[in-house]
């Protein structure tokens, strides 16, 4: 997958194209950095994903305000990360009131 999308942008490709639209839309890179971050947190496919972190880098590294995008990032990454893994989270949280519970007694 990552060599056929190398190849593709030897050939002049732009390979965000489908990630958050068509740039006709006048789509923000807030919008495409969300999508990214979307994509890396999937997890389907390890082309797609590595791909994805490094179109995101790129982003952050060209944009004028990239502290704002990776905050942005970061938030979409939490909360599609908090959206798959939920109940392990509460597992988690149980587990820590438990202990302190028993800590104090």
């Amino acid at each position: 997958m990552l060599s056929k999308l190398v190849r593709g942008v030897e050939d002049g490709e732009y390979i965000v194209d489908n990630i958050a639209g068509d740039e006709s839309e006048n789509d923000s890179t807030e919008q495409r950095v969300e999508a990214l971050a979307e994509m890396i947190c999937q997890g389907d496919d390890a082309g797609t994903r590595a791909v994805a972190l490094l179109v995101l880098l790129a982003a952050l590294e060209t944009a004028d305000d990239p502290k704002s995008l990776a905050k942005t990032g970061k938030h979409c990454a939490f909360t599609r990360c908090t959206e798959l893994n939920v109940f392990g989270m509460v597992d988690v949280q149980i587990a820590m009131l438990e202990r302190e519970l028993f800590t104090h007694n």
